[in-house]
């Protein structure tokens, strides 16, 4: 008879459940452990960070021969009993008084993996042993799970997010590798809900709602998998309807699981109970913030009520490395921004409530954005334009949660109104046009009070109307607007108004009109100092001298408002003032020069959402294009408008006076290239990304031509020197190499070069020397000098 072997005290237990996904968490986890001897494992709870550091720990096992071990520290409170209950891991019994000693020195001459699971409510004491372990044992290496770092030196730290979700639900039934779903949440629940019902399978019918169970639990593991287990019971529609109160919901765990992981509330409730009085009601205030957001408004929303304001950028620390809230940089690196899981927040809310406190905190936070419309006001025509329309777009989410709390509580509906009128340019140039307008929409309807505000957010809503095709119900608003201005007789309201009713007439065809309102309003703002009314004014008076025929005119408007807008350093303003001199300059027939205009507009662009913008670019690059010959081009271009102004909600496009244009250039495109293949051209520009749209105006990929189709190879426009230019690049020749050999310098070269790619429409030398090669074979050659 074969006696077992024990099994010792510590070791790694086997794994009951299959385990899903964390390829990335498990490369980066082996990689650390092998350059560091201490790695925690941060995040909240229920993310998976004990079951992904029991993974962890098995696939690095091999690497010591004296093996993994692991300290369960869940069920220990005592911190001096600490030590005992390592050493008990060890298979060391207390035999002596410094067991701290005797554990070193067992330790010593060890190559081995000590896994301390849940440090996070004996984070100190943890250290002290960690740092003096390592200390005395140079084989030793220490995996640790915590919702806190344990913060001594030489810690490397992986934070471990939930499982990151599909973009839409058409990743949902794909699969990886033909055996199951793609993405590792749905896969996960799919698998746990198998286990309680083995007749579940993850299919087409299903796969939506799978998706938003995942999505409303944030990816989270241990809500996912709770979830899954109320399958037993429940519907997949019953979960999703029941999951807005997700902590009554997910309460059957598995019974041999430590309590803190039986529920979800459980698993949060031990996050809860590790912080200090002070964390608890920030955290709860926190929760009101939707999304991430920045020190400023945790301080000025947080700070009261017996938190100093000062005070709070260590508490939001300390929740940080209690994993209660995570830390991202905005996309240019430099501010720093908190996150809470959604799951998190609605604990927080739930507590916020229970402490009576929510009410002020949503003032606070409404006030906080309401400051920082103004300040937006103020700055809106400055160098930092661009980076403003960038901070409140990180703000998005906030914003509306501060707009839906004002419109809908009592004596707030004037700070909402506020909100939502100050940010119009915001709306306009960050791509939420058709949102700006429902957000002063509900503003005209809770605030009726016929006030100097009232004016401003009529005028802001006919602004944005206007842009979305809707000119009945914005000449109502001016109309409106107009009674209160005589009322108020302010001069900056008359010239706001007078803008409004130009750009109404403009879209409504009354061009004579819109020109004699447009430039009344401009003398006003030029009076009143009010350049950046005075800007947009001339732009838009630059469009109707356009639509006219009067070059001298648009160009003279459009040349005021680019310099005004570029000695202000306004770059988001100074697209539109581009695009009206590139009209002027396509009304003068100086169609290259246009195209160079909105190339560098585009360039200017920095990541922007502005799609009204794009979409006027696009419009008037075609007709510059097609005025330059090149028509399948211009069609491809018309064709991606197309799709900037789907995006942007505008409706410009068409209107008579633009529509016009575009008509007369498709027809010249049409006599041109056919209209089978103008028709092909502005389809291919529909389907176009705006990545690829961008880098198409910009000729960064080359505009191919269609299939069985070559280039004339003598329509190129090349000069006789980009002709040379263009074999030497062929011969394999250096732009240091090709300025020597026509005795030029390497700068000129290098804008030769630059010129022949434009032409060509190519976006790099190998594309030059095959056109250079397919000239060579039909015999027109120019050799090089």
């Amino acid at each position: 008879m074969v006696t077992p072997r024990p099994r010792p005290a510590g070791a790694l237990p086997a794994e009951l459940t299959s385990f899903v996904g964390r390829r990335h968490e498990l490369a980066e986890g082996r990689r650390l452990l092998a350059a560091s001897r201490l790695l925690t494992l941060t995040g909240p709870g229920g993310v998976g960070k004990t079951r992904l550091a029991l993974r962890l720990a098995d696939y690095v096992r091999r690497a010591f021969p004296d093996e993994a071990r692991l300290v369960e520290l869940s069920g220990l409170s005592d911190p001096e009993l600490l030590t005992q209950t390592v050493a008990a891991a060890l298979d060391v019994r207390d035999s002596a008084e410094d067991a701290l000693g005797v554990l070193a020195d067992l330790l010593k001459d060890k190559r081995l993996l000590l896994v301390l699971d849940n440090c996070e409510h004996l984070v100190d004491p943890c250290a002290t042993l960690a740092n003096k372990l390592l200390a005395a044992a140079p084989g030793l290496h220490i995996l640790a799970t915590s919702r806190h770092v344990l913060g001594i030196e030489g810690e490397q730290i992986l934070p471990i997010a939930p499982m990151p979700l599909p973009g839409d639900q058409r990743a949902v039934g794909r699969t990886g590798n033909g055996s199951g779903p793609a993405n590792d949440a749905v896969r996960l629940f799919a698998d746990r809900a198998a286990a309680v019902r083995p007749d579940f399978t993850l299919d087409e019918r299903n796969a939506d709602r799978v998706l938003q169970i995942c999505q409303q639990l944030d990816g989270m593991p241990l809500a996912i998998e709770l979830a899954a287990v109320r399958l037993r019971t429940l519907s997949l529609d019953d979960i999703v309807r029941r999951l807005d109160d997700r902590f009554t919901l997910l309460v059957a765990g598995s019974r041999t699981a430590p309590s803190r992981q039986r529920t979800l509330v459980g698993a949060i409730d031990w996050s809860h109970d590790l912080c200090s009085p002070e964390e608890q009601a920030v955290w709860a205030r926190l929760s009101v913030f939707a999304g991430s957001f920045d020190l400023e408004a945790a301080e000025e929303v947080v700070g009261a009520d017996g938190v100093d304001r000062d005070e709070v950028v260590a508490i939001v620390s300390g929740l940080v490395d209690k994993s209660i809230l995570s830390r991202e940089v905005d996309q240019a690196g430099v501010t720093g921004r908190y996150r809470m899981l959604e799951t998190i927040r609605q604990y927080g809310l739930d507590r916020l409530r229970e402490r009576g406190e929510e009410r002020a905190v949503r003032i606070r936070h409404l006030e906080h954005y309401r400051d920082l419309a103004r300040r937006f006001a103020r700055e809106r025509f400055t160098p930092r334009q661009a980076e403003w329309v960038q901070r409140l777009a990180a703000d998005h989410a906030n914003l509306r949660v501060a707009l839906d709390f004002g419109f809908e509580t009592r004596g707030q509906a004037a700070a909402a109104t506020e909100v939502a009128t100050l940010l119009w340019n915001f709306w306009f140039t960050g791509g939420y046009l058709v949102e700006g307008l429902h957000w002063l929409q509900r503003a005209l309807v809770v605030y009726p009070e016929p006030s100097r505000l009232r004016a401003d957010a009529l005028w802001s809503c006919a602004f944005l109307s206007v842009h979305c095709g809707q000119l009945a119900a914005a000449e109502q608003m001016v109309e409106e607007c107009g009674a209160l201005a005589e009322r108020f007789g302010d001069a900056e309201l008359d010239a706001l108004l007078g803008f409004g009713c130009g750009q109404i007439a403009l879209l409504g065809g009354d061009l004579a009109r819109a020109a004699h309102f447009l430039e009344d309003a401009i003398a006003v703002f030029r009076d009143i100092g009010d350049e950046q009314g005075r800007t947009d004014a001339l732009i838009l008076l630059a469009a109707v001298r356009f639509f006219l025929q009067d070059g001298p005119g648009c160009a003279a408007a459009a040349a005021e408002a680019r310099d005004l807008s570029e000695a202000r350093g306004a770059t988001l303003t100074a697209a539109y003032a581009q695009w009206a001199v590139a009209m002027s300059e396509w009304l003068a027939g100086n169609h290259g020069q246009g195209v160079a205009v909105i190339q560098e507009s585009l360039r200017a662009r920095g990541g922007t959402r502005d799609w009204t913008a794009l979409g006027y670019q696009l419009e008037v690059l075609s007709w510059c294009t097609a005025g330059l010959g090149r028509y399948e081009r211009a069609g491809q271009l018309l064709g991606a408008a197309t799709t900037a102004w789907r995006l942007s909600g505008g409706r410009e496009d068409e209107a008579p006076t633009y529509h016009a244009i575009d008509d007369v250039v498709a027809g010249q495109a049409r006599a041109a290239i056919g209209a089978e293949a103008f028709a092909a051209a502005r389809e291919r520009g529909r389907a176009m990304s705006v990545e690829d749209v961008i880098a198409f105006a910009l000729e960064e990929k080359a505009d191919r031509p269609p299939a069985g189709v070559s280039r004339d190879p003598s329509d190129s426009g090349l000069t006789s020197r980009e002709r040379q230019v263009a074999e030497l690049v062929a011969e394999g020749l250096t732009n240091r190499q090709i300025a020597n050999r026509l005795t030029i310098s390497q700068r000129t070269a290098e804008g030769h070069v630059e010129k022949v790619l434009t032409k060509l429409g190519f976006n790099s030398r190998a594309q030059i020397a095959a056109w250079v090669v397919e000239r060579r074979a039909g015999g027109d050659v120019t050799e090089p000098t």
